[in-house]
């Protein structure tokens, strides 16, 4: 469990984008915390599960999903990506594991 400083930067995000930019109250379900790839160690990283931790914030443990990223990649489908895994895992789908086992499978035919 670790504890992380929150950064929380003052903008007017109505003023900026309308009214309707903002929702009174919202949960946190997923940090998804992107780093540079080249602070990744090859050891450091599961390239199958990811690195998946949880952070508490204000006294309530969040998920957190690192993923290493570099320049080139399309942010957008990384986050969608994690989003998607996590909501997945949360319903007890765990594609890592179909993974193996779909790669087991096949070693297992084709070897024998």
């Amino acid at each position: 469990r670790r504890q992380r400083q929150m950064c929380i930067r003052a903008s007017n995000i109505p003023a900026m984008f309308g009214d309707n930019a903002t929702k009174p109250s919202k949960n946190l379900r997923l940090i998804i915390n992107l780093q540079p790839a080249e602070s990744f160690q090859s050891h450091d990283y599961d390239r199958l599960y990811g690195t998946v931790s949880n952070i508490d914030v204000m006294n309530v443990e969040i998920p957190e999903v690192t993923i290493p990223v570099a320049p080139g990649r399309n942010l957008a489908v990384l986050v969608e990506g994690a989003v998607r895994n996590h909501l997945l895992r949360n319903n007890g789908y765990n594609a890592a594991d179909q993974f193996i086992q779909r790669q087991s499978k096949l070693m297992d035919t084709n070897h024998q």
